[in-house]
């Protein structure tokens, strides 16, 4: 029992570590920001999704990007 387990722990390590694709969120004010990232051989393909969650009409927003 204890090695099928163990075999099994690895497997999903593995599949974790293999997949190409990345995210986060978060979200303050009403605002929700989100970033994916998908692996395509060696280019690197991102997403960047800004939501208004709240009632608020918003205007005039700006993102600076933080990547050197």
């Amino acid at each position: 029992m204890k090695k099928t387990v163990i075999i099994l722990m690895i497997l999903a390590l593995l599949g974790i570590l293999v997949m190409p694709a990345w995210a986060a969120e978060v979200t303050q004010d009403g605002l929700c920001v989100s970033l994916t990232a998908q692996q395509e051989g060696e280019d690197i393909a991102a997403t960047l999704t800004l939501t208004n969650q709240s009632e608020t009409v918003i205007h005039s927003i700006a993102l600076e990007p933080l990547v050197p």
